[in-house]
């Protein structure tokens, strides 16, 4: 679709830290992701597409919908405030934080 911005674009602020990982729906639902914070947006992807993540990024993998099921579909981009992540993925970093001997 080209209104819609590339997967990086549409997760990064204009200050957004250099990328730390690419994920990819590997089926036919795709995946949401939301940019780090806990505001925002669950951005959805569809399969095969390429999602560059920094860290404070989530996925999520069982996201629960607080909405009319006739008028939801879950592949489109869901409000935080309409949405609970069951069970998802923070990015964070641990640079600093151990060392290894």
């Amino acid at each position: 679709d080209p209104a819609r911005p590339s997967c990086a674009a549409a997760l990064a602020p204009a200050s957004a830290a250099a990328p730390r990982a690419v994920v990819s729906g590997l089926t036919a639902k795709g995946l949401h992701v939301r940019a780090g914070g806990l505001g925002g947006v669950w951005r959805w992807f569809p399969e095969g597409a390429r999602v560059e993540l920094s860290r404070g990024d989530c996925i999520s993998f069982l996201l629960k919908v607080d909405a009319d099921p006739q008028q939801l579909t879950m592949a489109q981009d869901i409000p935080s405030f309409d949405a609970n992540c069951v069970l998802g993925l923070e990015l964070v970093s641990f640079e600093g934080t151990a060392s290894v001997e």
